[in-house]
């Protein structure tokens, strides 16, 4: 089983290349409306945040973690998957 320690790290990174993507497409089209990429941009942090929050109070949960943090991976890359959506649609 993964660690605690590994799946923030994973958390981390995953949403830092969002927003790295998002800044990058700020730069690519500097002429653009910025407000939808800065929401993009909000709810990752957000989502960030609410896993980070939730890997960090898994002890509170009496028996196993496994099925836990399998949902903690799955909200993650679900999010993850809404936004490259969203970034994608006000790319294009």
């Amino acid at each position: 089983m993964a660690s605690r320690k590994h799946l923030k790290k994973d958390i981390d990174y995953l949403v830092t290349g969002l927003i790295a993507d998002c800044y990058l497409c700020i730069q690519e089209r500097p002429d653009q409306d910025l407000s939808e990429i800065e929401d993009i941009i909000n709810n990752a942090v957000d989502l960030k945040e609410q896993l980070l929050f939730r890997v960090n109070h898994v002890d509170e949960v009496q028996g196993s973690n496994r099925p836990l943090y399998r949902t903690i991976k799955q909200d993650l890359l679900n999010g993850l998957h809404a936004s490259y959506e969203k970034l994608r649609g006000v790319i294009e």
